[in-house]
Parts: structure tokens; sequence; C-alpha cells
């Protein structure tokens, strides 16, 4: 007879080896049941010394078993009210994720279990790095753009013509010399090209000494020819008289002594000198003289290949004067060069560009908080920035090694800036030989730069390539218009 709803076991069910749980229900045998706790209820004795006091749950319930779905047939459709597994997320475009300390261990835990930024969504969230990581990013940007800037370089030098820079500023201390001296020896250094140093700023004419020429080679004892004619159009002669210096930059003044003293070169003098250094280097830098509406400077101007505008950001006036020299030489009709000329500002403070100094293009009010009063638009040239560098100040000699390698950088990619304003060289197209060989390349010697080499076909039938001309060679045209430099614009010859 049942009892609380419970069922005895019978005869029977021990003789088949069956057992009845607490509810009566038949379970098979060595199959373990959960049995009911005894709880203490009521008056009855309570639990040992020691034991744990359990609380009173009355009427003990029957093991509860978690129902389990079944698994998805092959072949068979989802219900519709399943969800799809989330997405996996993505780094966002541009964003390296930390691989330094707690912040990479954070980056694996949110790709473990696939954090979304809340910011952006869809995305990963990434952790900043830390302060260690961020240093060692920084140095790697740095060394792989300075790597980048110096094979850039080369390769602007290998693909360009050769070229007349001309620096130019309206005001004294706008660092035209500085400009100069340092890109010519930057480019000197680092392509191992010919470059010359022409100082034709009559007013200071310190180039030489800042190039670290002796005492006894300054501008008036060996630099300044007495005779304008002594200097030979002879390529081997011209570099015994015209030395260079220990970076390999030569360095020529437009200047002469006179028995009264010394004296500047006439416009003609000024173009004869010009081509004459031109024709035995590759790369002219010229340092030019404040008045930029004078004879001789013009006619350097006509010359130019590349105009660079400086200023000082030390010097307000030489940024004041910036639109107003290019607006001048606009109307003298240099409005093409003048447009695509190159903009450098020196001595720039922490934190600031180039590109924060361009209102001085244009007319400024220097009363008014140096507000824009005019604007002369056209220019597209670069605005490039030199920052301020303790070995390049107070006009000192000019020592690579000591420039910071953050200034280095920046006279880098001004030097890169000059040259891709430099028309580009012709392909050399590769030259078939006779009887039906297969066209080769003209490989040049190893002793001339192959990439200022230059290949002649003779005039005969026979296309075997000729020799390969020096400098001096190539610039035959501009020797065969060269005009006597002892001989004046006015046809006034000059005497010793």
């Amino acid at each position: 007879m049942s009892n609380s709803g419970s069922t005895a076991a019978g005869p029977d069910d021990a003789h088949w080896g069956v057992q009845t749980t607490a509810e009566g229900s038949p379970t098979p045998q060595g199959v373990t049941v959960p049995m009911p706790r005894q709880t203490h209820v009521g008056g009855g004795a309570k639990p040992a010394k020691g034991g744990r006091r359990r609380r009173a749950t009355g009427t003990a319930n029957p093991a509860i078993t978690t129902p389990v779905p079944p698994s998805p047939q092959p072949g068979v459709d989802q219900p519709p009210d399943s969800q799809p597994d989330p997405k996996e997320l993505t780094l966002p475009a541009g964003v390296e994720p930390p691989t330094m300390g707690m912040p990479r261990f954070w980056m694996w835990w949110n790709i473990r279990f696939n954090r979304q930024d809340p910011n952006n969504p869809g995305y990963l969230l990434v952790p900043a790095p830390n302060a260690k990581e961020v240093a060692y990013r920084q140095e790697r940007d740095f060394l792989g753009a300075v790597q980048s800037a110096k094979t850039d370089l080369v390769v602007q030098y290998r693909t360009r013509h050769t070229a007349i820079i001309l620096v130019v500023n309206s005001k004294g201390g706008g660092s035209k010399t500085t400009t100069t001296n340092w890109s010519a020896t930057g480019m000197r250094i680092e392509t191992g090209c010919e470059v010359t140093v022409m100082d034709s700023n009559w007013a200071s004419g310190n180039a030489a000494q800042r190039l670290r020429f002796r005492k006894d080679e300054t501008i008036y004892d060996r630099m300044v020819v007495d005779n304008f004619g002594l200097l030979s159009r002879d390529h081997n002669t011209y570099v015994g008289q015209v030395k260079a210096n220990t970076d390999g930059v030569r360095c020529i003044a437009a200047k002469r002594v006179q028995k009264g003293g010394s004296g500047k070169l006439n416009a003609g003098e000024y173009g004869g000198l010009a081509k004459l250094a031109f024709a035995n280097c590759e790369y002219l830098w010229i340092d030019t003289p404040n008045d930029i509406t004078s004879d001789q400077f013009l006619m350097l101007a006509q010359m130019a290949t590349v105009i660079v505008f400086t200023a000082n950001v030390a010097e307000p006036d030489s940024l004041r004067q910036l639109g107003e020299s290019m607006q001048v030489l606009r109307d003298f009709g240099l409005e093409d060069k003048v447009n695509r000329s190159v903009v450098v500002i020196n001595n720039l403070p922490p934190g600031k560009t180039a590109n924060d100094y361009r209102k001085y293009q244009h007319e400024v009010d220097i009363h008014n908080n140096d507000e824009v009063t005019t604007e002369f638009p056209g220019h597209k040239g670069p605005w490039m920035g030199i920052r301020h560098d303790p070995a390049m100040a107070d006009a000192r000699q000019v020592d690579w090694s000591a420039l910071r390698r953050e200034t280095a950088q920046d006279i880098r990619l001004l030097n890169i800036a000059v040259l891709k304003c430099v028309p580009l060289k012709p392909v050399l197209k590769e030259l078939p030989k006779s009887q039906g060989t297969p066209a080769q390349p003209t490989a040049p010697p190893t002793s001339v730069p192959p990439e200022r080499s230059a290949v002649v076909t003779p005039p005969s039938g026979d296309a075997t390539p000729g020799p390969v001309q020096r400098p001096t060679q190539r610039f035959a045209t501009i020797l065969s218009e060269f005009t006597d430099p002892t001989t004046g614009a006015d046809g006034h010859t000059e005497t010793a």
C-alpha cells in the first residue's frame, strides 16, 4: 500500500534486477539515483557537534535533468529563431596591433573573444601601445624614412638633367648662404655628383670660408681671379685651378681683385663665369646678392633651372619680403620659374612646419599681426622646412657629420624637392647592332657613373656605340655660346 506517494519494492522487482525510486518509477540496475537529503526539521535531534548545519528545505526534489537540444541534421533547415554565428572582426585599416607588454596580452584577449571597438563598429578593439613600443615605432619609422629618402635622392639624381640652382632672398640674413652651402654639401656627399658653389653675393662673400677652405684659400687670395680670363676652359686645368674642399665641393666667387680694392663683375662677366662653372660640374648652386633687380642677378635668373626662395624665422623681415620678391621676379618675366620654385623656411621652431608660413607668399601688413593684405596667386611649388640646429647657427663652417639626423633629413628632402623641379632626361634606347645581332643595352665603363654617361652614334652605317663623353664635352653647346668673360655687356674689355 502506498504511503506519501511512494511504492514499496516487490519480490518480482528484485528477481528481475529492477530498482524502484522514491517516486515509484523503475530504474535499471547499476544506475546511481540521487537520494533525497536528510534534513533536520522541527524539534528532532540536532546534528552532532562539529557537523555542518544545513537550512531546512522540506521534502527533497527528485533529480532534474536539463534537456539537450537535438543536433542539426544535414539537409534539414534550421528553425527560424536560430541566430547565425557572430562575424569575425578584423583590424582597422592602418592600425598596428601592439606587440609588447600588457597591451599585447589585451590584444590577444580581444581577438580571442572577438571584442568590438565601440568607437569603430565592425572592427576589433585595439589597445594603445605602451611607451616603450611607441619609442620603438618612432625610431623604426624614422630610419625607414631616411633610407627611403636616400634612395629617392639617388634616383632623382640619375634620372634628371644637370641644373643651375639659384638661391634667392632680398633680405640680408635670410639664410641664402646657409641654404646654398649645406644643400650643396649634402647633395655631393649622398649622390657623389660634381657640385660647385658660386658666391655672387658681393656684399658678404663668405661662402668659401664657411665651406672650410683654408686661410690661404680665401676669396680674396685664390677663389677670386685677378685676371678673369685666366680660368681655363679645359676641364682638367679648371679642376686644378678651382680645387675642392674635403667634402668634394668646389667654390668660385664672382669678384675680382683690383689694385685699388675689390670690385664686382658686370652682367656679362657673371653670365660667362656661371657658364664656365656649369660646364665643369653637374649642379651649380649660386648664392645671389640681395639686390634682385640688378643686371647681374637678372642675368643669373635667366640662366637658372630652379629658383629656391629662402626665409629665416629668426629674421622676420626675410619672411615679409618673401612674397614681394616673388612678385618682383614675376614682373621681370620670370613668372613660370617663380610659380614652380621651391620655398624653404629655415630655423623652424619645435612644433612648426613650413606650411605654417605659407601666408608670407602674399603681401602682409607688418603693423597688423602680419595679416594678408594682397594675395599673389600662382605659386604651385613645394614648401620645405629646415629645423633649428646649433651646427648651422651663427654662420658656422659646414660639417655634415655635426648635423642632427633630423636636420640632415630636412636637407635631404629639400634636395629631393629641388631635383624634382629639374626636367627628366630622355630615355636611352637600345642601339641594334649590324648583321641582325639582337639589340643589347650599352653598359658604360665603371670609371664613369652610368647615370651621367652618353652614347654617341658615329655617322657611318655601323651603329657601334662610341666612347662615353665627359661632362665638359656634353656641354659643348653651352661653351659654343660662351661669351668672352673678359668682355663686359657693354663691350668694354677688362684688363689686369
